[in-house]
């Protein structure tokens, strides 16, 4: 049988939008958050200091300084966060915003775990 799809009207759409972008952060946030979660791994940063660290980079990439869609990017990676402790010794965890910077999701991608 085959399914008709309701037909929306362009206040939904835009509110659908809206909420999007609203929740897109938090979203991301918690994403992030569980994934230093399931690596055994602790720390967290607020929204407050995520917008903070991007408007220090006047909301441009860190790596190739172009205004894209931003992510969080792990400067030390989670991969190699338990060597790299054992040898600098940080007053900051794995997910403090001090090993946070921003980065497009190309860069981050190209980055990898370097």
């Amino acid at each position: 049988m085959r399914r008709l799809r309701k037909v929306r009207n362009q206040h939904e759409r835009d509110y659908d939008t809206l909420y999007r972008k609203k929740m897109y952060g938090w979203v991301a946030r918690m994403n992030n958050k569980h994934r230093v979660k399931t690596k055994g791994l602790s720390g967290d940063f607020s929204v407050k200091q995520w917008d903070e660290l991007v408007k220090k980079y006047d909301n441009k990439c860190a790596m190739c300084g172009k205004k894209r869609k931003l992510t969080f990017d792990h400067i030390v990676p989670l991969s190699k966060w338990v060597d790299w402790v054992k040898e600098n010794h940080p007053d900051y965890r794995a997910n403090d915003i001090e090993n946070i910077q921003p980065l497009c999701s190309w860069c981050n991608k190209s980055k990898g775990n370097r």
